[in-house]
């Protein structure tokens, strides 16, 4: 039966006993597929995490930070009332300017369609759907308690949580 770990270059080299080195120097379907696998996965993880984790990380605190105008305008404005050196309430924007970025900031923060690998289960290939349900249930019943237990002790020692990696937040992909 064939089992999605036996493609891994690794796994096949170790079952067919070619994995040692030492006993078998010269063998360049190991030596040099092991350095196109390490670059695959790279690739893979740097654009999967870009998508996904990374998105989440920057895209989702704007809800809490970048509708609060004060916490961050876009842009500050000079005015007469005060000194040049000197900042204050006068320097933020309008209002208008400021329903307009709260605006543009829930729009970009709030909208999450999916969660990390959720999809799996609408799969119509039965090794595919094993995998990704795989990895999905991963984040599902370890990786967010996991992180559900550290925002509990963040906020219980005052700090700020940081629900934002927690895998229900976390998109397959860019969603605006």
């Amino acid at each position: 039966m064939f089992e999605w770990g036996d493609i891994k270059l690794e796994n096949n080299i170790k079952r067919r006993g070619v994995d040692d080195t030492r006993r078998l120097p010269y063998y360049p379907f190991r030596d040099d597929g092991a350095e196109i696998e390490k670059a695959i996965r790279l690739m893979i993880t740097d654009y999967v995490n870009a998508m996904t984790g990374q998105h989440a990380s920057v895209n989702y605190p704007m809800i809490d930070y970048v509708t609060y105008v004060p916490n961050l305008p876009l842009k500050l404005y000079d005015s007469e009332r005060i000194p040049n050196t000197t900042f204050g309430p006068e320097r933020l924007p309008n209002r208008a300017q400021s329903a307009s970025q709260a605006s543009f900031g829930a729009t970009l923060a709030s909208y999450r369609e999916d969660s990390l690998f959720d999809y799996g289960k609408n799969l119509k290939d039965c090794k595919g759907r094993k995998v990704v349900s795989r990895y999905y249930n991963y984040l599902k019943d370890v990786v967010d308690p996991l992180l559900e237990m550290r925002n509990h002790k963040r906020l219980v020692k005052g700090h700020l949580t940081y629900p934002y990696m927690q895998p229900r937040w976390v998109p397959n992909g860019i969603q605006t």
